[in-house]
C-alpha cells in the first residue's frame, strides 16, 4: 500500500511546477530576443540603403536642368559625390559607385505613387527624374540560423533587402509676370540672345497656338492667390489679373516648371494696356491709375509717342505722325519681322541693321560719342541711354525725351521695369490651344520689351535676353529645386 500511496502524493504534489512554467517562458523569450536582434539588423540594413538610394537620387537630379549634357553630368555626380556604408549585409561595406545601384531617368512621374513608373527616357533635355535601385543585399539571420540547426536544418536562414528612390529637379518662379510664350521646336534661350519675338496673343476658341503665340498663366490656387499684403490685395479678380501685370513688383503666387495652368487672352486689351505702364502709357482700365505708385514706367520710355500729348494728359498709345519733323520711333524689332519674311515666322533672326540706321537717324540724327555701334543688342542700347540721360531726358528737341511725364513722380529706377520673365511652353507638344491644366514649362524666359503693345493688333515685341536660371532680379526670382517624389 505504501507505493500506491506515494504514488497518489506524487500525483498531488506542485512543488517544482513554476520551474517548468519559467524554463518554458525562458525559451519564449529568448526566442523573441532573438528574433528582435536578427530583425534589427534587417532594418537598420534597410534604412542604410533607403538612405543611400535617397541620396544618389538627390545628387543626381541635382543635374537634371534639361540641358543637353544633363544625363552625363547626373551620372558623373551619383558617382561622384555620394559615399555611404552598410553594417550587416554581405559584401562590400561601402556603398559607392555604379556597382552598388542602377539609374533610370524619367520624363514624367504617374498621378500615382502606387502606379509603376514607366516613362524612360536616354534623352537630356526630357529627363526631369531619377529612379535609383539600389543593388539588393542578402543579410543573415544569427539566431534563426541557430534555430533552424537545432531543428536539423541545413540552409541558414536569410533576407534579401532592396531599397529605391525616386527624385526630380524643378525651377520655381515667384514675383514674375503671369505670361507665357509658345516657343518652337528646338528652342534654347542661351543661343536666341538677341533675337526679337513678335507675339501674338493666342485665341481661345480651340484652334491649336504655336510659335510666338503667347497668353498668361492662371496662379495657383485661383486669380485672387496673390499676397494679402502686396500691390494687388483687395482687388477683385478680374482686376488682378492686369495688376499682376503692371504693378512694378507684382506680387504673385509662384510657378512650378513641372506644370503651369493657362488660359487665353480674352481680356488681351486689358492686359496689353497693363505690358504698356512700362512705357508710361495709361489707357483703359489704366487710365485712372496714371498717378498710380503701384504703376510706375521704367526710366527709359522712348516708344514714338508725343510728349507735346502726354503732357497734355493723352497718356494713351497713339503715335507721333511720321510728317512730324520731331517725330521719334521705338527700338526696332528685327528686320525679317517687319518684312514678315522670317524663316522662324514670329522668331526672328537677330539682324536689325536697317531699323538701327532709322533708329539712330530718326531719334538722333547722328550717334552720340557713347552710343553702342551695330552689332549689339537692343537691350545694350537702351542701357546705354540711361547711363548717359541728363536728368531723365535721353533724347533733345524730339516730340519726347524718353523721361516719362505721364507718372514721371513714380517711375522706377531699375532697368528691369521693361524686363519680364515669362514661361515658354511648347505649345505643339502639349496640345495648348487656351485654358489648359498641367503643362510643362520647357524654360524660363527672360525678355526685353521693345515697344508697347500694338493698339490694334495688341501684338508685343521683345528681344529674347535668355534663360532665366536661379537668382532673383527686377523682373522676379527663379529658385532650383531638387525633391524626392517616392
Amino acid at each position: 500500500m505504501k507505493p500506491l500511496r506515494f504514488l497518489i502524493s506524487l500525483k498531488r504534489n506542485e512543488e517544482g511546477s513554476f520551474l517548468t512554467i519559467w524554463g518554458v517562458s525562458l525559451a519564449v523569450l529568448l526566442g523573441f530576443l532573438a528574433l528582435s536582434f536578427d530583425l534589427g539588423r534587417i532594418g537598420i540594413t534597410q534604412t542604410e540603403l533607403q538612405s543611400y538610394a535617397d541620396s544618389v537620387a538627390l545628387a543626381a537630379a541635382g543635374e537634371l536642368d534639361g540641358g543637353a549634357t544633363a544625363i552625363d553630368r547626373a551620372t558623373a555626380a551619383a558617382a561622384a559625390m555620394i559615399s555611404d556604408e552598410q553594417t550587416f549585409a554581405d559584401g562590400n561595406r561601402v556603398l559607392s559607385g555604379p556597382l552598388d545601384y542602377t539609374l533610370t531617368f524619367l520624363s514624367v512621374l504617374p498621378p500615382l505613387d502606387t502606379m509603376p513608373t514607366s516613362a524612360v527616357t536616354t534623352d537630356p533635355e526630357q529627363a526631369r527624374y531619377v529612379r535609383v535601385d539600389v543593388a539588393a543585399r542578402s543579410v543573415g539571420w544569427t539566431f534563426g540560423a541557430a534555430f533552424r540547426g537545432l531543428r536539423g536544418e541545413e540552409a541558414a536562414a536569410r533576407s534579401t533587402v532592396r531599397a529605391d528612390a525616386v527624385a526630380g529637379f524643378t525651377q520655381i518662379a515667384c514675383d514674375i509676370s503671369s505670361m507665357m510664350m509658345c516657343l518652337p521646336d528646338g528652342f534654347d534661350a542661351s543661343r536666341e540672345v538677341g533675337t526679337a519675338v513678335r507675339l501674338r496673343a493666342g485665341g481661345g476658341s480651340g484652334g491649336q497656338w504655336g510659335a510666338g503665340n503667347y497668353g498668361f498663366l492662371q496662379p495657383t490656387g485661383g486669380a485672387t492667390a496673390t499676397d494679402p499684403a502686396g500691390a494687388c490685395a483687395g482687388l477683385s479678380s478680374g482686376n488682378e489679373e492686369w495688376c499682376v501685370l503692371a504693378a512694378q513688383r507684382p506680387v504673385t503666387t509662384c510657378f512650378e516648371m513641372d506644370g503651369v495652368d493657362t488660359r487665353p487672352g480674352q481680356s488681351v486689351g486689358r492686359l496689353a494696356a497693363a505690358v504698356n505702364t512700362r512705357f508710361d502709357i495709361y489707357e483703359g482700365v489704366l487710365n485712372s491709375h496714371r498717378g498710380d505708385p503701384r504703376f510706375g514706367p521704367a526710366p527709359n520710355v522712348i516708344s514714338g509717342v508725343s510728349i507735346t500729348r502726354r503732357g497734355n494728359g493723352q497718356c494713351n498709345i497713339d503715335q507721333v505722325e511720321a510728317d512730324d519733323p520731331l517725330y521719334t520711333v521705338p527700338l526696332p524689332a528685327d528686320d525679317c519681322l517687319i518684312s514678315e519674311s522670317c524663316t522662324g515666322g514670329r522668331f526672328g533672326d537677330g539682324d536689325f541693321a536697317s531699323g538701327y540706321a532709322n533708329y539712330v537717324a530718326t531719334n538722333y540724327g547722328t550717334a552720340p560719342e557713347w552710343f553702342p555701334d551695330y552689332p549689339t543688342t537692343r537691350y545694350g542700347i537702351y542701357l546705354a541711354e540711361i547711363a548717359n540721360a541728363i536728368d531723365g531726358d535721353v533724347l533733345t528737341g524730339r516730340q519726347e525725351t524718353g523721361a516719362p511725364v505721364c507718372n514721371a513722380e513714380n517711375a522706377s529706377a531699375d532697368p528691369e521695369r521693361r524686363v519680364m520673365i515669362v514661361a515658354g511652353i511648347d505649345c505643339e507638344a502639349n496640345a495648348v490651344s487656351g485654358a489648359s491644366t498641367g503643362v510643362p514649362v520647357e524654360s524660363w524666359v527672360r525678355v526685353f520689351l521693345l515697344q508697347p503693345a500694338d493698339n490694334v493688333t495688341k501684338d508685343i515685341f521683345v528681344e529674347i535676353l535668355g534663360s532665366a536660371g536661379a537668382g532673383s532680379g527686377g523682373s522676379g526670382t527663379v529658385r532650383d529645386v531638387v525633391r524626392l517624389y517616392r
